[in-house]
């Protein structure tokens, strides 16, 4: 496999196709573990503008221009995962090219794939929600387990599946799937260049193209199963196969391997066990036992008290389910009754930040429970660091400083955080401090201006740059900001146009 120092080779984008795609990313931006600081909200109010800069940046071979890693954690476990942190331009100019292929690739996978299945089609493609997705894999899950032939049922997942992915398997596949070398060069010349600038190799973890992607690549795992089980249902790399005996098992797993293995993987064995009908333990792997009976109608409508005291004792348990943990803290729908188990037990940040992230903005969204929130506590999450595992926490943290409107001293903590030079290395978190001192008291449009003209990082040079009203001071003082910064990143010019 070539990789080319640049993605320029790619048909240029269409304005219409950058608009379309800048408009469908949008709800995307959100959910991820790494939320931009706007959801592109300045990209797609001057998509005229995010066109003319990635025109410039693909013929100056400028895409990617920059990538790096930023840790999250895997609930329950030491283990971390690496979340690949892109440029917005790089990010966005990824999606038009995975765009361009995802029809011919989402009618190759079968039904019984659930992740990642298109929901409209490009350029403004989008895919399935993942709470669908969940859905309409258990009850299909469920419709084989039922069936008179099936006596067992397996499961299996690939290990570290996203960065193991090799770009000449994935060049290999889209091939035979009848796409041409203009259409997947740019795609794989465009991954190959990432890992030289510091994300983790294969595909970016956390991206909606990615898991396109991702998909495609177990084909071959897909093809290897047909004929072996009644069915096989799968989530990405998690796979359910439904099987007449149990004694089909060995069997089946040795297909298993040897196909993950062909295609440059290797099976997650801490997560491959086989249940025979009747068990219960293959119905618990499909619902989710506890989940599934909270979501049922005995278990009704629960009082906050009540969802906080299961939460309190699952938190209690040597081991506790983190799932069921995120679950239960969804459950409260932002209720400020939880707020006490998350002061008690502060590990809840670092196990599942993104959760307690959509927990406390929903508090902070409510007028009367925002006030609820401990100011001193929340800076505290987000201003001190306490290892590579707490960092995806401190983001969340910061996002709903965001949110609210943080003292003069507060926002002096997040300033130094936003322009910590230790911290250089995780420009989404100092990012999202930059944010969120552009809530606080301390915020100043010119102290903003001047951290956007120092900044060497240009996601945390437009967050800062976003933090400037467009009534701040007077229009001969933001002609002078937006010239200056201009000058010093002509890529701000989609950002700074809510300026002028």
């Amino acid at each position: 496999m070539r990789v080319s120092r640049s993605c320029s080779g790619g048909r240029q984008p269409h304005p219409d196709e950058v608009a379309a795609n800048l408009r469908a990313g949008v709800p995307a931006t959100r959910r991820r573990a790494l939320p931009d600081v706007r959801a592109w909200a300045d990209f797609t109010a001057a998509p005229e503008l995010v066109h003319k800069r990635l025109g410039t940046r693909l013929r100056e071979g400028r895409c990617p221009y920059v990538a790096s890693t930023f840790p999250t954690p895997k609930p329950g476990n030491d283990e971390m995962r690496a979340v690949a942190s892109l440029d917005l331009y790089d990010e966005l100019y990824y999606r038009i090219l995975v765009g361009r292929v995802s029809p011919i690739v989402d009618r190759a996978l079968g039904p019984d794939v659930f992740s990642y299945r298109l929901e409209n089609a490009p350029p403004g493609w989008s895919v399935r929600d993942i709470q669908a997705a969940f859905e309409l894999r258990r009850e299909r899950g469920e419709a084989l387990y039922a069936d008179n032939h099936c006596n067992a049922m397996g499961v299996a997942d690939i290990r570290h599946y996203y960065p193991s992915v090799r770009l000449g398997t994935l060049m290999e596949t889209l091939g035979r799937l009848g796409l041409t070398d203009e259409s997947v060069g740019p795609i794989v010349n465009f991954l190959g260049l990432l890992p030289s600038m510091g994300a983790p190799p294969g595909l970016p973890v956390d991206l909606e193209s990615s898991g396109l992607l991702a998909n495609a690549v177990l084909i071959g795992l897909d093809d290897a199963m047909a004929g072996r089980v009644l069915g096989h249902v799968r989530l990405t790399d998690d796979s359910w196969l439904y099987l007449q005996s149990e004694a089909d098992w060995p069997d089946v797993y040795g297909a298993y391997v040897l196909a993950t293995a062909e295609l440059g993987l290797e099976v997650n064995t801490s997560k491959v066990a086989v249940y025979s009908k009747g068990s219960g333990e293959a119905e618990h792997v499909m619902q989710h036992g506890h989940i599934a009976y909270l979501m049922s109608r005995p278990a009704g409508h629960r009082a906050p008290e009540e969802v906080t005291e299961e939460l309190g004792w699952h938190l209690d348990q040597p081991n506790p389910d983190w799932d069921v943990l995120s679950f239960l803290l969804g459950e409260l729908n932002g209720d400020a009754e939880g707020l006490k188990v998350l002061y008690t037990n502060p590990e809840m940040f670092d196990e599942i930040p993104s959760n307690v992230g959509r927990y406390l903005l929903a508090l902070a969204g409510d007028r009367r429970r925002r006030k609820k929130i401990d100011a001193d506590w929340l800076i505290d999450r987000a201003t001190t660091a306490r290892g590579p595992r707490s960092l995806a926490g401190q983001l969340q943290a910061c996002r709903v400083a965001s949110r609210l409107r943080m003292s003069k001293a507060h926002g002096k903590r997040l300033e130094e955080l936003a322009t910590d030079s230790n911290s250089r290395q995780y420009s989404p978190l100092q990012a999202w401090a930059a944010t969120a001192w552009g809530a606080s008291d301390a915020h100043r449009p010119g102290r903003a201006v001047e951290c956007a003209e120092h900044s060497d990082d240009f996601m945390v040079r437009r967050a800062f740059a976003l933090t400037v009203h467009p009534t701040a001071s007077t229009p001969s003082k933001r002609s002078r900001w937006c010239q200056k910064l201009s000058s010093v990143d002509a890529d701000l010019e989609p950002t700074l146009a809510r300026l002028r």
